[in-house]
């Protein structure tokens, strides 16, 4: 995959949240109004989630686990 071998691929996201620091985001090829949301690792990444273009970026990220 793309994302893994170059870990700085994609807009960097600036939520303000310590647990999103280092997260990206990528829109996914061939579909363009999916975007993945991933933070880079030494060794790959992690993929926190994929979403439609449209959601609500800002609730989604700012919301505690398990409140959306």
């Amino acid at each position: 995959m793309e994302l893994a071998a170059m870990l700085g691929m994609g807009r960097a996201e600036d939520f303000d949240t310590p647990r999103l620091t280092g997260m990206r985001r990528w829109r996914v090829r061939g579909f363009d109004n999916y975007l993945i949301f991933y933070q880079p690792l030494s060794q790959g990444i992690e993929v926190l989630c994929v979403v439609y273009a449209t959601r609500d970026l800002l609730g989604l990220f700012l919301s505690e686990p398990g409140e959306e």
